[in-house]
């Protein structure tokens, strides 16, 4: 843990002792206000280290001493424990959640979806994007790309392209995290004319490619790309030194 991440979570440990004992309000005390953003700070800083015990120390002192957690610090509570893998203690905190009629925003959903996936639950992880969806929150480019890497990851090529396919549908503007993602799927299943379908919808887009992803065209792709681009390889060389869309083009 950084110095002043561990300073930060010391500190916050003691105030709250403190508070405990002397029944201080837990909102405010020595000057110090307890926020949502310092009590997620100091959850994330936990997470960061695998401290979950302490994470789940600071969130139960949170509630014991009167303070009311809201959206963003059981964010950083589900996001602690799905980066973990124990998904399931991540989705007992998304009960306490929905049961203390705390807002549910897009990066709550993205951190079950997250969750989810991290532990081999991929259609769960697609379930929770249609969920989000009926109840009025927009799924992003995060939420997709989520679903999208880890069915690439697991060469489930239809399920990668349906749920590309499904972002586009409903208008969500991919990133270049998003093709990058669809792009390693189809270069492993050996793929080359639908990666380079790819990178004209990356064009498209405006999307500039990663230096990963010129060399996941390259390796797969070979002349192949070439002649598609229609460029020599010294300026296709030069686009990926630059990942910019001045120095190539694409018929």
């Amino acid at each position: 843990m950084e110095h002043e991440d561990w300073r930060k979570y010391k500190r916050t440990i003691e105030i709250f002792e403190k508070m405990r004992e002397t029944g201080l309000d837990p909102t405010l005390s020595k000057g110090l206000e307890f926020d949502e953003f310092t009590c997620s700070t100091v959850i994330s800083a936990c997470g960061r280290e695998g401290m979950l015990d302490e994470a789940r120390k600071f969130f139960a002192d949170l509630k014991l001493s009167g303070y009311r957690p809201g959206t963003v610090t059981y964010n950083s509570m589900i996001q602690v424990f799905g980066k973990s893998g124990v998904y399931v203690e991540a989705l007992n905190i998304l009960k306490e959640m929905k049961d203390n009629h705390c807002v549910l925003d897009v990066v709550t959903y993205n951190e079950v979806v997250a969750a989810y996936v991290r532990v081999g639950f991929h259609d769960e992880g697609v379930a929770v994007i249609h969920t989000m969806a009926s109840r009025g929150v927009t799924p992003n480019a995060i939420t997709y790309t989520t679903v999208i890497n880890a069915y690439g990851k697991a060469r489930n090529e239809d399920k990668t392209l349906k749920v590309f396919g499904q972002m586009k549908e409903l208008g969500c503007v991919s990133n270049v995290r998003t093709y990058s993602s669809v792009l390693a799927m189809l270069g492993k299943r050996s793929r080359p004319e639908d990666m380079i379908n790819i990178l004209h919808d990356m064009k498209l887009n405006g999307c500039l490619p990663e230096h990963a992803t010129w060399n996941t065209m390259l390796v797969v792709c070979g002349e192949e790309v070439f002649q598609a681009l229609d460029v020599p390889m010294d300026r296709l060389v030069e686009a990926a030194d630059s990942a910019s869309w001045l120095t190539w083009k694409i018929k």
